[in-house]
């Protein structure tokens, strides 16, 4: 074989072997790319210490950690380094070239009142404006890098006891409209890596990525609780992608009383030309647990305008919630496509659920409702325990679902049991207690042996 034959037989090999999404169109080599964190390439370590600040003191450690932070900014960059302890502080502002680490046994621990945090321009819900910001900060940070062993604990337990509260004696309380910072944020920048480290107990969503392209989470465990352990978290989305494109997760444990993975993007009529929303396309997880509290694997909406090449594979799931949600809201024009689910173990309450989603429900008057399609959605290759194969409410004046290949039943004999009121029936097109029972409709169907595969 000639030299040039041979390297047209590679090429045709590695064609072969390239990766494409479930558009048709090859996947960049960068999402196979793993490689872990260079540190020497991030700059010099400066630990908190060098500017001042203390762990384990109980007083709050803000002004000495953005001190550092500035300092590092002017220095030409580098990363400041959290060791062992309890770091109490307010929200940081992170400057393009500082990087944060934590070392194993460091806590960065945000304050109990949310209002404890600043108001400024922000972003949230699908929706853009003064509001408290993240205990951690990184605007226009091209290559920002937070890792380590040690965690992040947004201490929101007072918070989320307040929202429930309020949720219950106020009619038409809105979440934005009470002080619930996030643990992470992280907008308008490029090739991000959160790497290694735990967050846990943040006030609302726990990472939010806006405007942001090259993405990398992997090994983090984030985790809120759930009703069972009580004081119950409330909208602790684990990993909110809003307008993002190229995102890759592996390696993760994600574990909160909302969805793991959530898909943002802007809401309300007329919202797709707005500037400050977008798509979310190519997004990659694999690899990952998805724990008992959660409500779904991976949502696509409520506040999203087009999500396209999404796909979760290679996991495990456990609890009740779903596999894959799309929420479909009436008062904002959505297109989902290019979605697969594949090679998914575990169990689950239901594996799709596709509904109407009308909380906090908008249109201007004489405005028809807007349309929600879902095309080429596919399980496969899953093997997943479920309560309940799938949700599909489609009102015909605005959602579409085309091209859907249906998670399949092992067994079509199935029966099931709703274990409030003891009574049994067959079928498998409802189930799953807690996409249905949270949201306050009709108690369903559940498998009393579910052995169901996808």
């Amino acid at each position: 074989m000639s030299a040039f034959a041979a390297l047209c037989a590679a090429v045709a090999t590695m064609s072969a072997l390239a990766e494409v999404w479930p558009d048709g169109s090859q996947m960049d080599a960068w999402f196979a790319d793993r490689a872990p964190i260079d540190e020497a390439k991030l700059g010099h370590l400066r630990r908190a210490e060098e500017f001042g600040a203390r762990p384990d003191c109980g007083e709050m450690q803000t002004e000495t950690l953005q001190r550092g932070i500035d300092a590092i900014a002017a220095d030409g960059g580098g990363v400041l380094v959290l060791g062992p302890g309890v770091w109490n502080s307010s929200s940081l502002f992170f400057k393009p070239g500082v990087h944060f680490k934590l070392e194993k046994g460091a806590v960065l621990k945000g304050p109990a009142d949310g209002a404890d945090t600043p108001r400024r321009m922000t972003r949230l819900v699908g929706l853009s404006f003064v509001y408290n910001v993240a205990l951690v900060n990184a605007d226009r940070c091209d290559g920002f890098t937070l890792y380590g062993d040690g965690m992040i604990d947004g201490n929101g337990a007072k918070t989320w006891i307040e929202f429930w509260e309020r949720r219950k004696s106020e009619k038409g309380f809105k979440d934005w409209t009470q002080a619930r910072p996030r643990n992470l944020y992280v907008s308008n920048s490029r090739n991000v890596r959160l790497s290694g480290v735990s967050l846990k107990d943040s006030h609302i969503w726990t990472t939010h990525f806006y405007k942001c392209s090259r993405v990398k989470i992997d090994g983090v465990r984030i985790t809120a609780p759930g009703p069972k352990t009580p004081p119950r978290s409330a909208s602790t989305d684990a990993i909110d992608f809003d307008a993002v494109t190229d995102a890759h997760v592996w390696g993760a444990y994600l574990d909160v009383n909302d969805d793991a993975i959530a898909l943002k993007g802007g809401k309300y009529y007329g919202c797709e030309k707005l500037p400050e929303n977008g798509p979310n396309m190519n997004i990659l997880v694999e690899d990952c647990v998805f724990g008992p509290v959660n409500h779904s694997a991976l949502t696509c909406g409520s506040e999203a305008i087009h999500c396209r090449n999404i796909v979760l594979r290679n996991s495990e799931i456990r609890g009740d919630g779903w596999l894959l949600h799309i929420k479909s809201r009436p008062d904002t024009r959505q297109l989902y496509e290019h979605i697969l689910v594949d090679n998914i173990t575990g169990e689950c309450g239901e594996a799709f659920g596709m509904l109407p989603w009308t909380q906090w429900f908008e249109l201007p008057p004489g405005v028809g409702k807007q349309e929600t399609r879902a095309v080429d959605v596919v399980f496969r290759n899953c093997k997943v325990k479920f309560r309940g194969r799938e949700s599909i409410d489609l009102d015909p004046s605005f959602m579409k679902l085309e091209g859907y290949v249906p998670p399949a039943f092992s067994d079509t004999s199935l029966r099931f049991v709703d274990p409030l009121i003891g009574t049994e029936g067959s079928g498998s097109q409802y189930g799953g207690m807690m996409p249905w029972t949270w949201r306050g409709l009709a108690p369903q169907k559940f498998c009393k042996k579910p052995v169901c595969a996808l």
